[in-house]
């Protein structure tokens, strides 16, 4: 999903809905990836 934030081409509504995401769970995602490496966030997964 980094790749497709990142991507400034595209519109945030382009993004969020065909992943079938609310407008503020896109957001809360884009903070998590701003703020964390992609380790950080393989750490954060819960754990079954």
């Amino acid at each position: 999903m980094r790749s497709i934030y990142k991507n400034q081409t595209l519109a945030p509504k382009e993004i969020y809905e065909p992943l079938g995401l609310t407008r503020a769970t896109f957001y809360r995602y884009a903070k998590i990836l701003d703020n964390h490496t992609d380790e950080e966030i393989k750490k954060m997964a819960i754990k079954k």
